[in-house]
């Protein structure tokens, strides 16, 4: 019965496919089976015989005869998309607009002192009771016996203040000429708050010191300028007094050591100037 069934399918077919090539082959041609079963043959360009669109019961029979069907569609689509598309697929580079990146501009930056101490002055306008006021502040020590000045110690900004009798005042200890400002006008509101009538007047910057660092430097040959005095048996480091209104203290180190600039400004200039007069005197 299978033989016979298997035979009759296989004549209908290749009666039916003389007809489909005269045709037009845009198409699926729908061919009906004597027992009403309707068949969908491939494509009209394909003329091979595909056994596993043969209607169900055919197929049933097939299998009986010891045919397997084609594996999934949608198996056979997902192992072509996975050999299409890998697990860790290559980004293809673009060699006509490569990303390079930027070069930081190395700047290299001035050697300029640092500033350690800023000593200021001012005027209080009134003459002060010091007793009575290492009595009433606080961070105060006044001991007349060994010092006439009363000292008085700021937080912030980190300053000392030295008072006299007189209503004169020094603040030392500031980093910059601001920080001895408002450390110098704090000094005088405590004061004020004790009961005193202060003014401020007349403040002025002293001193300012300030450290540099310059390459080992050969004193001796240095020692023999004008402005110079090294007595290495005495002080390690060569005096270098009135260059562009401060004084140094060289030593053999590079170490520098700047005094007796008013200004911030003042203290930049000389250093930028000592700078290039002491190159010739650097060790090998």
């Amino acid at each position: 019965m299978a033989e016979l069934a298997l035979e009759r399918y296989f004549d209908e077919y290749i009666a039916n496919n003389v007809d489909q090539q005269q045709t037009s082959t845009s198409g699926l041609v729908s061919v009906q089976d004597p027992e009403g079963l309707v068949l969908y043959p491939p494509e009209a360009e394909d003329t091979g015989c595909d056994i596993f669109s043969l209607p169900d019961e055919l197929l049933t029979l097939g299998r009986a005869a010891g045919f397997k069907p084609p594996a999934d569609k949608e198996s056979s689509t997902s192992l072509d998309h996975n050999a299409q598309n890998p697990e860790n697929p290559e980004e293809p580079e673009n060699p006509e607009n490569p990303e390079e990146p930027e070069e930081p501009e190395i700047q290299h930056p001035h050697i300029l002192p640092r500033i350690k101490n800023v000593v200021s002055r001012a005027d209080l306008g009134c003459l002060l009771d010091l007793k009575a006021i290492a009595h009433r502040a606080w961070n105060v020590h006044y001991h007349p016996e060994v010092f006439k000045a009363l000292v008085m110690k700021l937080r912030y900004p980190p300053t000392t203040a030295m008072f006299y009798r007189t209503g004169k005042m020094l603040c030392l200890g500031a980093k910059s000429t601001q920080d001895s400002y408002l450390a110098t006008r704090r000094f005088g509101r405590i004061v004020q708050r004790l009961g005193f009538p202060v003014r401020f007047l007349d403040f002025k910057v002293v001193n300012i010191v300030a450290k540099g660092w310059v390459p080992p430097m050969r004193l001796e040959p240095l020692a023999r300028h004008h402005l110079c005095s090294y007595e290495p048996e005495l002080f390690p480091g060569l005096f270098l007094k009135r260059f562009h209104g401060a004084s140094f203290t060289i030593f053999p180190t590079g170490n520098i050591v700047m005094m007796g600039a008013n200004s911030e400004e003042q203290v930049q200039q000389a250093f930028c100037s000592l700078v290039p007069f002491l190159s010739s005197f650097r060790k090998p």
